[in-house]
């Protein structure tokens, strides 16, 4: 068995999608935008960049290290209720449509449905004000976006 261990927050912010990695960039494509006459589409032109081989070589490695991981696991603080602006800034330029999903088909019919991902998350505050009845409410309900939304849609299964 290999295990292999990336941590965004260790590799630093030499590194584009590090610290600033909520950024996105129209340095993620290696060639020309194609609708610089008009607003630039970063989903669009990202789509584009990953059909004609133009993507960022450091969006080309994390989609590598994705493809061929059976077990994807996210460490991270739970920061006003939802993920870092690091984690969700890897999850729109890592998992893009075309890579990560398709408008024709979602969740157990995406690319990762025999990948696992779990979330390993702290918290500010004891676990009791994560419960049904405490004043920050159900974590399961808080996790929710981030497990079906953002992993789930693109097929992982969540343990």
């Amino acid at each position: 068995m290999t295990r292999n261990v990336f941590d965004m927050w260790i590799l630093g912010p030499a590194q584009p999608w590090s610290w600033k990695g909520a950024i996105l960039y129209c340095n993620d494509i290696t060639g020309s935008p194609r609708e610089l006459e008009r607003a630039f589409n970063y989903a669009a032109e990202l789509g584009l960049a990953r059909k004609e081989g133009h993507l960022s070589g450091d969006i080309v490695t994390e989609q590598k290290k994705l493809e061929v991981a059976d077990l994807v696991s996210h460490q991270f603080p739970l920061q006003w209720f939802g993920v870092p602006a690091i984690l969700k800034g890897w999850y729109k330029r890592i998992l893009m449509q075309g890579f990560a999903y398709s408008s024709a088909s979602m969740y157990e019919q995406e690319p990762f449905q025999k990948k696992k991902a779990v979330l390993s998350f702290t918290i500010s505050g004891i676990g009791s004000i994560y419960t049904p009845q405490g004043f920050n409410g159900n974590i399961n309900i808080l996790l929710w976006p981030v497990q079906s939304g953002t992993l789930h849609f693109c097929g992982f299964q969540i343990l």
